[in-house]
């Protein structure tokens, strides 16, 4: 049996090898061959398309999210646009005219289901004859007397529907709320370029959901025709100073074009859009062509003949290969996330990945036989081995106790940071301070009652309805509650023009509730012509739906409120009706919440894989162990520093975890295998560390500072959560560097001395 498992195993990294000897025995061959599968992926391009909608980024597998589907089908559509003008005095005439034009502009868009104003919206009032009036405040236009005017805004800010929704509290603001279709699936650019040309030239703030996806969606395909150029002529640069000529860059470039034409051609030929997870893609498969090419290049440098040729990339052909493996179990750990957009990261990721490097051992060497790599010393690569390498030695040999004495410092002082890390996400984060669209928001937020629809329904059980006195009284009670939470704006339900009605019809008892269930759908059958009252309840009075209007994003915030409202609905509910918090930005925040705390699990997965993979490789578990910690301890203390920093784990900085541990750990396992190769082949400890950063040392610099390149590159973002992932993993990949350096060498040198 274990004769079979050693078989086995040479058998399969027998492979990488035999990918090297048959590209340099044929190499035009492979050289077409890579050509003609790059041209076929490239043509598949013009299909592919961007994901303007934000359904990839739902948990569409959890219970919640049919909770959410059946609402929809119950209450109508929940994304809406706030399209808010400003006047140059309260309730300025000229003001309530353009809200007059502008409704009645936005009501005949396509996709439009309702738009919510001062001309639209029943403001509930008693006639002079003490009849009840449901008109809108300007359904017969403007009132054309001061006093008319006067008294219609008295009539404003005694309701309860429309103050802080459709005008702020100074009279300045005014709100058109344009409230669109169930398609939460669709493309809303249409309706988005149609609204903003309405308000061109005028003094207006918009947000929305569907505001946000359309300018995700732009941005992302700008961002993508930017970092791949910036990234391609940065890795260019890197190439030329580690090989002192310009001869070898284009094999880098090829190889990680290879890999990012893979992952992209194949999420044109699936059908999956590009989308904000899967814009970093480019940029990073093609620092990592760079990186694992580079050590084939180093290799062969200055090697002509095909001979010494196979047998010097042949030496390095299964570390590269055990890279990409490590690579791609670090993209594919995150695919155990529910949500589809980090699937699809994870999958053509790891496509992506395990193509280049494919290509970095038949391409790169079929590109060196045809064009060999002159033999020139490099500045930098002589300051690498004249002045870094004996640095790494004399660390190992004179320093040994205090280098791994400050490794455990600061992993012990950053362990505390890892507890005080949080979760949190917030689309309106993604884009910077300064940025229209964030600037917008917090006006509107501040001025008005917040424009994150987060909805509560309330069902009812068995034979009871919810126009019970009870089930009216706890919704109201409900309401009063969540508004005076910090990240609640406002809350709408059935109770806020029942009491309305109810004070047209029952002066004495004004601001009350009804006190029958008769009474109640009396007041309902007079609200039949009110458009939004299907919003708040179903036909056959079934269930209820509260309209929450959030002034807070925060993923955590969001999760945090509907457990808040379970507790009391638990404590203070009716008998017979139960309730679920729901609705998009609920919904997305709840995802976001799976997002990051699946990485959790994705860490670990991705953990137990390498260490099962670097066992295989490397045979004796402390060895496998050994090449583990410089790795990990980077990331413990990367994740701490941001608890401590108060910066949280994101959408995008979650993914780091186990992405990072499957790039970094490729240049641990080039140092172990040429140290183990060396103490085999029966060097001494220090003298095999020393043949082997003489070896590997440049190169692991040189790879290191691609990746870092491809990720600072995200750094250009305007979305500050890809910006974030940028600079934490670029900052992260540099650490595990330093670790290989000064953490790797001391606890293999004394892993060595125990096992002899």
């Amino acid at each position: 049996m274990r004769a079979a498992i050693v078989r086995l195993r040479e058998a399969v990294f027998g492979v990488p090898r035999g990918l090297v000897l048959a590209a340099i025995d044929a190499p035009r061959l492979t050289m077409w061959s890579w050509i003609a599968v790059s041209i076929t992926l490239a043509s598949t391009l013009l299909r592919l398309d961007l994901d303007t909608s934000t359904s990839t980024f739902l948990d569409q597998s959890s219970p919640a999210w049919a909770v959410y589907q059946h609402s929809l089908d119950q209450y109508g559509g929940d994304e809406f646009i706030v399209v808010a003008l400003e006047a140059s005095e309260p309730f300025a005439r000229e003001t309530l005219v353009e809200i007059e034009s502008l409704t009645s502009a936005m009501e005949s868009l396509p996709g439009v289901r309702r738009v919510d104003s001062l001309s639209t919206v029943p403001l509930i009032r008693a006639g002079p004859e003490g009849e009840l009036i449901l008109d809108a405040a300007l359904e017969d236009g403007v009132p054309e007397s001061a006093a008319e005017l006067d008294r219609l805004v008295r009539d404003l800010e005694r309701d309860p529907i429309a103050k802080d929704s459709l005008f702020s509290q100074d009279g300045r603001l005014f709100a058109i709320n344009v409230v669109l279709d169930e398609t939460i699936y669709g493309d809303r650019t249409q309706i988005v370029a149609a609204i903003e040309n309405l308000m061109h030239d005028r003094e207006s703030y918009a947000s929305g959901v569907p505001l946000f996806r359309t300018k995700v969606n732009s941005r992302t395909y700008i961002e993508v025709l930017i970092f791949v150029p910036i990234t391609l002529l940065l890795v260019a640069i890197v190439v030329g100073f580690a090989f002192a000529s310009l001869r070898p860059i284009s094999i880098p470039l090829a190889v990680g074009a290879a890999g990012s034409l893979a992952a992209v051609g194949g999420m044109s030929v699936s059908g999956v859009a590009l989308s904000l997870s899967t814009m970093v893609l480019p940029s990073i498969l093609l620092a990592l062509g760079c990186a694992y090419s580079m050590h084939v290049l180093t290799a062969g440098q200055g090697i002509s003949e095909r001979g010494p040729l196979g047998l010097a990339i042949g030496r390095v052909a299964k570390p590269v290969a055990l890279s990409g493996m490590t690579t791609a179990i670090g993209f594919l750990a995150m695919a155990s996330v529910r949500i589809v957009a980090i699937q699809q990261l994870a999958v053509f990721g790891a496509l992506g990945v395990l193509v280049l490097t494919a290509a970095s051992l038949s391409l790169a060497p079929a590109l060196i036989v045809l064009r060999p790599i002159p033999e020139r010393r490099s500045i930098f690569g002589d300051w690498i081995r004249a002045r870094l390498r004996p640095l790494v030695v004399h660390v190992t040999n004179r320093h040994r106790t205090p280098a791994l004495g400050i490794w455990a410092v600061g992993l012990s002082l950053f362990l505390f940071g890892v507890f005080a890390l949080r979760v949190s996400t917030d689309i309106i984060v993604w884009f910077p301070k300064g940025s229209e669209i964030r600037d917008d928001y917090e006006v509107l937020r501040e001025e008005l009652s917040g424009i994150s629809p987060v909805n509560v329904v309330v069902h009812a059980l068995g034979d009871a309805v919810v126009t019970e006195p009870r089930a009216i009284e706890a919704l109201d009670s409900l309401a009063r509650y969540l508004e005076a939470q910090p990240e609640i704006g406002k809350a709408l339900s059935v109770a806020d023009p029942l009491r309305s009605v109810h004070g047209v019809f029952a002066a004495e008892e004004a601001g009350m509730l009804p006190g029958s269930r008769q009474l109640n759908e009396q007041y309902l059958v007079l609200l039949e012509s009110v458009e939004y009252m299907d919003d708040v309840i179903t036909g056959d009075r079934s269930g209820a739906n509260m309209l929450l209007r959030a002034n807070d994003n925060g993923s955590d915030r969001l999760v945090a409120l509907g457990e808040r409202i379970d507790r009391w609905w638990a404590q203070n509910r009716p008998e017979d009706f139960g309730v679920e918090t729901t609705g998009l930005m609920y919904e997305f925040g709840r995802s976001e919440e799976q997002i990051a705390w699946g990485q959790a699990a994705g860490l670990s997965i991705a953990l137990i894989s390498i260490g099962v993979v670097l066992l295989l490789i490397l045979r004796v578990p402390k060895s496998a162990l050994v090449a583990l910690v410089p790795n990990a301890v980077p990331l413990v203390i990367t994740f701490g520093a941001m608890g401590l920093a108060g910066i949280p784990l994101d959408a995008a900085t979650v993914c780091l975890g186990s992405l990072a541990l499957g790039i970094a750990v490729d240049d641990t396992i080039h140092v172990m295998t040429g140290y183990t190769d060396r103490r085999k082949a029966g060097e001494k400890p220090l003298m095999a560390l020393d043949g082997c950063m003489e070896h590997v040392l440049p190169a692991l610099v040189f790879t290191t500072v691609s990746i870092i390149v491809g990720f600072a590159v995200l750094a250009l973002s305007q979305f500050t959560l890809i910006r974030n992932l940028g600079l934490v993993t670029s900052g992260l990949v540099f650490l595990c560097l330093l670790a290989d350096m000064f953490l790797l060498p001391p606890l293999l040198l004394l892993a060595d001395r125990k096992s002899s």
